[in-house]
C-alpha cells in the first residue's frame, strides 16, 4: 500500500507541471493564403482543422503560395505541422470564414508536439 501511494503522490505533483508546460508555450504569427490543397474540417460539437502546405520561405520574406501557410519570421520545417486547429469555438468560425472567403490571414498558434499548430488568437 505504501508503494501505491508514492507513486500516486508522484503522479499526483508530474501531471499538473505537464499540463503547465503545455499551456506556456509562446504562440508565434502564422500566415496562410486559402486555395490549393489548403482546406477546413468541421467537426461536430470540436474544433475546426486546416490542412495546409507549408511554405518554402517565412511570410516577412515572400507571401506563402496558394494553400500555403508560414511562419511570419521564421522558416517552417517541411516535416513539421500541417494542420491548425481552433482552440475556441470563436476561433473556429474565424477559420471557416477566412477559407470560405479566400485570400491571406494571419493567426498566432503554438506547437503542441503532435503535429497540429494550436490556434490561441486571431488577427482582422
Amino acid at each position: 500500500m505504501k508503494h501505491f501511494l508514492c507513486i500516486f503522490a508522484v503522479c499526483a505533483v508530474a501531471l499538473p507541471a505537464a499540463a503547465q508546460t503545455a499551456a506556456e508555450k509562446p504562440s508565434v504569427a502564422v500566415v496562410c493564403k486559402t486555395g490549393g490543397k489548403l482546406f477546413a474540417r468541421v467537426m461536430s460539437g470540436g474544433p475546426v482543422i486546416v490542412r495546409f502546405a507549408p511554405a518554402t520561405a517565412a511570410a516577412k520574406d515572400a507571401a506563402p503560395a496558394d494553400g500555403q501557410c508560414a511562419f511570419k519570421d521564421s522558416v517552417m520545417d517541411a516535416k513539421g505541422p500541417q494542420r491548425l486547429r481552433s482552440k475556441t469555438p470563436a476561433i473556429g468560425a474565424f477559420l471557416v470564414d477566412k477559407v470560405l472567403k479566400g485570400g491571406t490571414f494571419e493567426v498566432q498558434a503554438f506547437d503542441n508536439g503532435k503535429g497540429i499548430l494550436v490556434v490561441t488568437a486571431t488577427t482582422p
